[in-house]
């Protein structure tokens, strides 16, 4: 089985400001520590990200940070409420030389997620594939009472469509990774 290529992202959440949104008094992290200079030098960054929502009690959860990682080479975050589009170029089916495209880009190659909290305060993450072949995605998925990232089962994206996965728990943020098109239609099965 493959091991999830989360180092970085958490090194560079763990950089940012304290981003995990809940974690415990006193836990040492299992990442290194780096600023957030050194983490954004080598990954694509946005500042002042805005993160509201909801916990499992119906208490409001809001914070600012400074500074978040968003698009980097094993990966793209999106923090809930945020909106992330990024290109990628398809290498053999793999996705590779994910960067973040604030507007205009190439809507071939331009694939767009957002993730949001739902009145009844789960989340839908949408995803909208751009490539003719379907989108498989791994995804990892922080909770909002967690300093973790969690394997969650995701779907295939339709070619040239949008998927929708959906959880019943508040969630800060959700990794996609090892993203790649399928070759056709038959292996379109929820993993």
């Amino acid at each position: 089985m493959r091991r999830w290529p989360f180092a970085l992202s958490l090194s560079a959440l763990a950089a940012c400001a304290s981003n995990a949104p809940h974690a415990a008094a006193g836990a040492t992290p299992d990442v290194k520590d780096v600023s957030s200079t050194q983490a954004c030098a080598e990954v694509q960054c946005v500042r002042d990200i805005h993160v509201r929502l909801k916990d499992k009690d119906g208490k409001p959860f809001e914070r600012t940070y400074a500074m978040v990682p968003v698009v980097q080479p094993a990966g793209v975050s999106i923090y809930a409420g945020q909106t992330v589009r990024f290109e990628a170029d398809d290498s053999n089916g793999q996705l590779v030389n994910l960067r973040r495209v604030e507007s205009g880009g190439d809507p071939a190659r331009t694939i767009e997620a957002r993730l949001e909290q739902l009145p009844d305060g789960g989340m839908m993450l949408t995803t909208r594939n751009p490539f003719p072949r379907p989108l498989k995605i791994r995804m990892g998925m922080m909770l909002l009472d967690s300093d973790r990232l969690l394997k969650t089962t995701s779907c295939p994206v339709i070619p040239n469509g949008s998927g929708f996965e959906h959880w019943p728990h508040p969630i800060f943020q959700v990794f996609l990774g090892d993203l790649s098109l399928l070759p056709d239609s038959s292996g379109m099965r929820c993993e």
